[in-house]
């Protein structure tokens, strides 16, 4: 039985990030990506539901100009 929700194929991506939530801020690493989503490995996962901002840079970006957005935690 396959219990996957997500809708886009997810690509292994191992990257540094901040996120946000409720004020504070913490650290994690984003370990895949997709056009729909992306992972945060962190110690201490967010409740679904839960509403960030993030900012990261993506991995060979040479400009090194951060993307940022907010999100759902699914």
């Amino acid at each position: 039985m396959n219990r996957e929700k997500r809708s886009d194929d997810r690509r292994a991506t191992i990257t540094d990030m901040t996120y946000e939530h409720l004020g504070v801020r913490s650290q994690g690493r984003m370990s895949d990506l997709s056009p729909s989503g992306f992972f945060i490995d962190t110690i201490n996962p967010l409740p679904e539901g839960s509403l960030i901002s993030f900012r990261f840079v993506l991995p060979g970006d040479d400009s090194q100009m951060p993307t940022s957005g907010e999100g759902t935690v699914v």
